[in-house]
């Protein structure tokens, strides 16, 4: 069954689903392409906002549990399935060529989007408590609707997935090769990544528009 464009919109305006939820169907006619960077350009969330959202979290065990796995999502770049599938012993501490310290996650081919394996990167201080994480506990659905509610709470446009977007344009910002950040989220093809560094020089641009 194809969804109509009017329905989908009628959906959306009456929160019945997620705003960041797309149907897909001939009565559409997607670009996918723009649809893409505008998704993107609406999911990235400031370092401030993210915190804002870290903090209005249920105080429960699954909240915390959510806490830790949207801070391992924004940090390293994980999916969500990705991120609700590690164990204890896919974090690795490792020593660079001048033996700096280093803390990598080794995403496991059964996981991963197209089943690729790779390391990605956390940061140092996050390694006491991810020595005592064990696994996750709580459901896909429980991480997706939450986020979504917490988001939208705060009238922020984000969702779960969004903290991985995050994750890509704050390594652009730093400075990091494309080609490394297609290593670290997974991409088959540059191509995708690329997505992020239009994003950037839009979101770029703008800014120049306010006087930064």
């Amino acid at each position: 069954m194809v969804a109509s464009t009017a329905v989908i919109k009628r959906l959306h305006e009456n929160n019945l689903v997620p705003r960041d939820h797309i149907f897909y169907g001939v009565e559409q006619k997607w670009n996918y392409q723009n649809n893409r960077e505008s998704v993107i350009r609406e999911k990235i969330i400031s370092q401030q906002d993210f915190q804002r959202f870290l903090d209005i979290l249920p105080q429960t065990k699954q909240g915390k549990q959510l806490h830790l796995a949207a801070r391992l999502s924004y940090h390293s770049g994980l999916r969500l399935s990705e991120v609700l599938a590690l164990q204890r012993e896919d974090f690795v501490v490792s020593y660079d060529e001048i033996e700096d310290e280093q803390f990598e996650i080794h995403v496991r081919r059964a996981i991963g989007k197209g089943h690729k394996a790779r390391i990605t990167y956390l940061p140092l201080n996050m390694k006491p408590e991810i020595m005592q994480f064990q696994s996750f506990t709580i459901s896909r659905k429980y991480a997706t609707v939450t986020t979504w509610k917490v988001c939208k709470k705060l009238h922020i446009k984000s969702s779960f997935h969004g903290f991985r977007h995050s994750f890509a344009t704050n390594l652009l910002i730093s400075g990091v090769d494309l080609r490394s950040i297609q290593q670290y989220l997974g991409h088959e093809r540059i191509e995708t990544t690329a997505i992020y560094l239009k994003v950037m020089t839009e979101r770029h641009a703008k800014m120049k528009i306010i006087g930064y």
